[in-house]
């Protein structure tokens, strides 16, 4: 979302009716604004978390991978870890699968584990390759403190976030609380619906092999 918070401030302000009064202040705005992307970003990530791949806003770190070497760090930016990628010496590009804790203690697991800011290979890498580890990742949201702040949001959710904060602002003055709780879960179900259209279907060009361990 290539605008500054003043624009969607500007027209939350036209939804509440606040354009003389400004019974809300940028500041209060502000944090609602913030609130929203939070929770916005954390609802996608646990719905369907390759939403951010499928619409190319995840980022890319590029590592070196360590002969003797299974954990990396991860970017300080980094929120979510979406999709993991390694390549080998003769540049052959594998997917590989994320592992749940009990897991990673099987002499044979085959994918990476996510521990204390820091992602786990298995098996343990046994040579050197250059640019070889690729962790596609969600960035951790950046609350907004200035209206001229960006956000950082696909366009696609901006009117949720107007909603969201509208819905804050009414329920701070406790204006008939069941009728927001009511717009706050079809705002709910809209997320959902929009999140599970995105990401339908597979992508047939999508030809990396994805490493297993069955």
């Amino acid at each position: 979302m290539a605008e500054t918070a003043n624009t969607l401030i500007t027209e939350i302000r036209f939804e509440l009716k606040d354009i003389e009064a400004l019974n809300y202040t940028d500041t209060e705005l502000l944090v609602y604004l913030s609130d929203a992307l939070e929770d916005l970003v954390q609802h996608i990530s646990a719905t369907w978390p390759y939403y951010w791949h499928r619409t190319t806003q995840t980022k890319l770190d590029i590592q070196n991978i360590v002969s003797g070497t299974a954990d990396y760090a991860l970017p300080a930016s980094c929120y979510k870890v979406v999709v993991v990628s390694t390549k080998d010496a003769a540049g052959t590009t594998e997917l590989i699968e994320a592992l749940t804790f009990s897991r990673t203690f099987d002499s044979a697991a085959d994918g990476y584990y996510v521990f204390n800011d820091r992602l786990y290979i298995y098996p343990t890498p046994t040579a050197n390759v250059a640019n070889g580890l690729n962790i596609h990742y969600i960035t951790q949201p950046t609350r907004l403190a200035l209206v001229s702040d960006t956000v950082q949001l696909s366009e696609d959710f901006r009117g949720l976030m107007k909603e969201y904060v509208v819905i804050k602002c009414k329920a701070r003055h406790e204006e008939n609380p069941e009728a927001f709780i009511a717009l706050y879960k079809k705002l709910e179900s809209q997320l959902n619906a929009m999140v599970t259209e995105t990401n339908k279907g597979a992508d047939v060009s999508w030809k990396i092999p994805r490493r297993r361990w069955w």
